[in-house]
């Protein structure tokens, strides 16, 4: 008899044992108290059981705990105290392997399951002495963000949280303070520049246009010496046609340098209301140019596209008609 006892005694700690109350968070404890205020049911279970769970495993360790003494208690008054003591030793050292074997986690989660109602109750009643006996490895932690490589890589890989282009947007916006000047500025080599010397007839006005730019810098002698900006604009009303393009620009000219930040530039394109910045190296050297929209693109994560950024010239523009002009319903070309 006392055997049989001892066996369910065991088997009865070892199913206790084995039962888990952990919860496994599926929300940010700012996304789940937002959804909690709009009384979504999903997330005002998990806020509750995760107030629960470190009750429940309290309880459990106070359970196990009485259930421990209660078993070498018995193994002494039955067995005598020596092989009492060893034997609730050994029975009590034995229970860890229960943990690994499916048999005893899957009735530990079935009875888990069936006197969880109470078990709740016993929680919630005894949550005070829970608190007081509760130790430090049961607190559940939130997940914490340590660095803005780690927020950027929480982004990239969320499917279905965000479209792509709102991940394209955030991502973006997260690394431009990191990005300088350099890394998105039109390089030296492309630049189309104009010698302030030239004289603005209808060759260079019509090689102007083709470019599909609406500024121009103006330099002396070379591109390293910029004088001033030619902007198309003020070259439609000119009625003369022998201006040089030094007559024709203004002569306010910015430079930024190309180690500087994206954020710096964009500072400053406000504070000037100017849409053109000359990239400088630390000679002074021009090394490219650094425009609004460049740094509006980068800011955003998407390219900003107008009818003209996919032809060469205007004659392309007109036959493309962006401004649907002469199309009436029903029109017939002869």
């Amino acid at each position: 008899m006392n055997a049989v006892i001892t066996v369910l005694g065991w088997f009865v700690l070892a199913i206790v044992s084995s039962m888990r109350f952990s919860v496994q968070p599926t929300l940010s404890a700012t996304e789940r108290a937002r959804l909690v205020k709009q009384g979504d049911r999903h997330a005002k279970r998990e806020d509750a059981l995760l107030e629960l769970a470190p009750l429940l495993q309290s309880l459990q360790f106070v359970v196990r705990t009485v259930l421990v003494s209660a078993f070498i208690t018995f193994c002494v008054i039955a067995y005598g105290v020596v092989n009492g003591v060893i034997l609730g030793t050994i029975a009590v050292l034995v229970l860890p392997l229960t943990f690994r074997l499916p048999f005893f986690c899957a009735w530990a989660d079935r009875l888990r399951d069936i006197a969880m109602p109470w078990l709740e109750k016993a929680a919630w009643s005894l949550r005070p002495l829970l608190n007081w006996l509760r130790a430090r490895d049961v607190v559940l932690v939130e997940q914490r963000l340590n660095s803005q490589t780690e927020l950027l890589e929480i982004i990239k890989h969320s499917p279905g949280v965000l479209s792509s282009a709102e991940t394209g947007r955030l991502v973006a916006s997260l690394a431009f303070d990191a990005r300088a000047v350099k890394d998105i500025m039109t390089p030296k080599s492309m630049i189309q520049a104009v010698k302030g010397s030239e004289t603005l007839g209808p060759l260079v006005l019509d090689e102007l246009y083709k470019t599909g730019f609406s500024r121009f810098p103006v330099y002396k002698n070379d591109i390293d010496h910029m004088i001033g900006m030619l902007y198309l604009h003020d070259l439609i009303d000119m009625k003369t046609s022998s201006k040089t393009a030094e007559q024709a620009m203004q002569r306010k000219v910015y430079y930024i340098h190309e180690n500087h930040t994206l954020s710096r530039a964009l500072r400053g394109f406000i504070k000037t209301h100017h849409h053109l910045f000359v990239v400088v190296n630390e000679y002074r050297e021009t090394v490219g140019l650094l425009s609004l929209e460049d740094v509006i693109e980068t800011l955003i994560g998407d390219t900003i596209v107008d009818e003209f950024d996919a032809f060469d010239d205007l004659r392309a523009v007109a036959e493309h008609n962006p401004r649907h002009n002469n199309t009436p319903q029903g029109k017939k070309d002869v």
